[in-house]
């Protein structure tokens, strides 16, 4: 089976229903419909703080650890936790809208036990894959009150089996979820405002991961799924992934909005991903939009909208430590209003080897050339730019085995790569009237 075929079925799992993830548990059903996950009657498993809470307690730290050494925690619709320190279990549900689960500004204080984290599972330092079954759901994480938030993180999961996060709101801090060597991961119908680093950050060779249906605020990332580990001096690779109908908006200076890497020694990377239908917004000089880098493989980059008004780009293929990607698609995407520095040569940069780049469309970036191909054995058929097409709107420079489907009049001699050839839905969207989403 070749590389095009195993992205074409990959990116029907784009498309198919998270059951898991959409799923809501019935108070006082004696059958649990929050996921295949349940440990079993959530009224026989599942504690509150509350039945831990003393007189003498000044916040909530006590009771939410003690309810935490049961494993199961359910939180109190409309009522709000306050934690110094880390709560680790499997499950953190809320019986409703308006549960809050915040760190203090004294974070740590009086409990020498506490990470860099409000919730941890229970065997994060395990070499193998111990925890499985971590579900947080129905909750806001609000971690506003830390003092150099970069490195503090809401959820923190890793070497773990079969995550789901649903219905989850975090406000500030370093990473809304951090995972790190999981497998089976699936985030849904959750938002992220003001994160410190990443919103969906996914490290150390986690496979078999689904970001669907979210919305992220960031200053530096939006989803990260990197091979190496955090000392980046692992070569994984991060197997599987899917990132798809998410709005990410980044706000800081050089930050990308999906960036799929290696970052660690030569062989880190990723591989087998689809990034389908996300709208993405770039809102600082030096953002990028979707980047590829590392030994990344097998990527299919579908129908995405990247709009900005700043110095910028919507696409880069580049190398990293981890070394070179190859066997990407990128087709039918639309980058509107971002300009090029002369440095970065286009919006749309690919370098790499074996890399089809089809149907795509540039707008209003007021110069040529709006594609820069430069790696080996690359493709290019019928993309515009403002509308045009020909060859002038690539720039070549570095590009070995080059193959531009034009005629001798500069039109299109063989059709492009289509929505239907990579099983996605509707074709590229229009520009016309968007509004500016980093106001």
């Amino acid at each position: 089976m070749s590389w095009l075929v195993r992205v074409r079925l990959l990116a029907l799992v784009a498309f198919l229903p998270i059951v898991t993830i959409g799923a809501t548990e019935s108070q006082g059903s004696s059958t649990s419909k929050i996921s295949d996950l349940s440990r079993s009657e959530p009224g026989e498993d599942y504690v509150r703080p509350e039945e831990f809470k003393r007189s003498s307690d000044p916040d909530d730290t006590h009771s939410l650890l003690e309810a935490g050494r049961f494993g199961f925690v359910r939180l109190t619709a409309g009522r709000t936790y306050v934690t110094c320190s880390t709560i680790r279990l499997y499950h953190l549900i809320a019986d409703g809208p308006g549960a809050i689960l915040r760190a203090c500004r004294n974070w740590g204080v009086g409990y020498p036990g506490s990470s860099r984290a409000m919730v941890r599972n229970p065997n994060w330092n395990a070499t193998g894959r111990i925890d499985h079954g971590l579900i947080v759901e129905n909750v806001t994480l609000d971690a506003r009150a830390i003092q150099e938030p970069g490195s503090f993180h809401s959820i923190a999961f890793r070497m773990a089996r079969r995550i789901r996060i649903n219905n989850v709101t975090c406000l500030g801090g370093g990473d809304c979820t951090a995972f790190e060597g999981d497998v089976d991961t699936a985030i849904g119908n959750s938002r992220a405002v003001g994160m410190a680093n990443a919103c969906w950050d996914h490290w150390e060779s986690s496979s078999s991961v689904r970001v669907i249906n979210t919305s992220c605020d960031t200053n530096l990332y939006g989803i990260l799924f990197t091979g190496t580990n955090t000392a980046e001096n692992d070569p994984g690779v991060a197997k599987g992934g899917v990132f798809s109908y998410n709005r990410l908006l980044v706000r800081g200076h050089a930050g990308a909005a999906l960036w799929l890497n290696g970052l660690g020694p030569f062989g880190s990377g990723s591989s087998s991903v689809v990034v389908a239908h996300n709208d993405i917004s770039a809102c600082h000089e030096g953002n990028v939009g979707i980047k590829i880098s590392g030994s990344s493989s097998e990527i299919a980059i579908l129908n995405n909208l990247i709009s900005g008004k700043t110095f910028g780009q919507g696409i880069v293929v580049s190398n990293d430590s981890g070394g070179r990607p190859s066997n990407v698609v990128l087709v039918a995407n639309v980058v509107d209003g971002l300009i090029a520095k002369p440095i970065d040569v286009a919006p749309i940069s690919v370098g790499g080897d074996n890399v089809i780049v089809s149907g795509n469309f540039v707008y209003g970036s007021f110069r040529s050339p709006a594609y820069w191909l430069h790696g080996n054995h690359q493709k290019a058929r019928q993309n515009s730019f403002n509308g045009n097409y020909g060859a002038n709107i690539y720039e070549t420079s570095g590009a070995k085995n080059l193959t531009i489907n034009l005629d001798k009049l500069g039109r299109p001699a063989d059709p492009p790569i289509h929505e239907g050839q990579v099983n996605i839905g509707s074709a590229a969207r229009s520009n016309t009237g968007r509004p500016d989403n980093c106001l």
